[in-house]
């Protein structure tokens, strides 16, 4: 059973989330994790109106413990407004869905 069946959904980080989901259809946490930048590298080019490359170069050059940032809605934004501080754009903050 996972762990999304084990514990109200609710109570569950994004990150956590689709870790279980991709975990399911046996994708690795370090698979998972890459979806969740490519996800939010996606939302950021969006919102800010920047080019994919540009926001995926910044995200991958990032110190690895901005990972952490992955896990959670509010680590979504953060990690927004980081990057369009790097690139010098205006921030609009990203809007992660939870299904």
């Amino acid at each position: 059973m996972s762990q999304a069946q084990d514990i109200d959904a609710g109570s569950l980080s994004l990150g956590q989330l689709l870790a279980d989901c991709l975990q399911t259809a046996g994708v690795s946490d370090e698979e998972a994790m890459g979806w969740a930048g490519i996800s939010v590298a996606r939302m950021i080019s969006e919102t800010a109106e920047v080019e994919y490359s540009e926001v995926w170069r910044v995200m991958t050059h990032l110190p690895e413990n901005y990972l952490t940032l992955l896990e959670t809605p509010e680590g979504w934004v953060g990690l927004a407004a980081v990057v369009c501080g790097v690139l010098g754009v205006a921030f609009t903050p990203v809007q992660p869905l939870r299904h």
